[in-house]
């Protein structure tokens, strides 16, 4: 038998998630407003360069902060752990928003923690914390760490996918977003970056 390519993990070997972008159901009476998304710009509240949280801090009284595993204009994610259940978690925080989408990004995070499916990011938990210096609490959300890389990275590293490793990682996808639908939640940021590829 031949070995497969050092760079595609064997057949069930890895799994695509929805991994992150903006859930919304459609079961909440009014659309996010559109400093919401994530593609569209914002006056910024706070430094640039200036990061919300910092490794060693605890958020929630249990998330011990870790690193920075990614910052955007709109948001920034950390590595934690969770000190009260032992488990690596990740923790996403939006910033330049208004108090309006803070408090649906926080309903919202309810809303899809309940829909549960392999192929759909889990939340623990979501809150609110306040910073120095802004004028709102900012919302946070506790997901599940995820080992492995988005799509994004791995068409620029490797280039397209071949049909049978793409199909069955899109169907298992899409059966997470069919799982997502039937509970009248929409996910409106589709893309490379936003589609997780889960390793193990």
């Amino acid at each position: 038998m031949n070995a497969s390519p050092a760079s595609v993990p064997p057949p069930g070997a890895e799994q695509l998630a929805l991994a992150d972008g903006l859930f919304q159901s459609a079961r909440l009476d009014a659309p996010l407003p559109p400093t919401a998304q994530l593609s569209q710009p914002a006056p910024p509240t706070a430094p640039a360069k200036e990061s919300i949280l910092t490794p060693g801090q605890t958020l929630g009284g249990r998330y011990a902060v870790r690193r920075v595993l990614g910052a955007g204009a709109f948001g920034e994610v950390y590595e934690a752990h969770d000190t009260r259940l032992d488990r690596r978690v990740a923790i996403k925080i939006l910033k330049n928003i208004d108090p309006e989408v803070a408090e649906r990004f926080h309903r919202e995070v309810r809303v899809v923690a309940d829909i549960g499916h392999p192929n759909l990011i889990r939340f623990f938990d979501t809150d609110f914390i306040e910073h120095p210096g802004l004028s709102i609490k900012i919302p946070y959300a506790v997901m599940e760490f995820l080992e492995g890389h988005d799509l994004a990275e791995e068409l620029a590293k490797n280039g397209p996918m071949s049909p049978t490793r793409l199909f069955p990682l899109f169907v298992d996808a899409l059966r997470g977003l069919g799982r997502a639908h039937d509970r009248e939640v929409v996910h409106k940021d589709i893309k490379p970056a936003n589609l997780f590829l889960v390793l193990g």
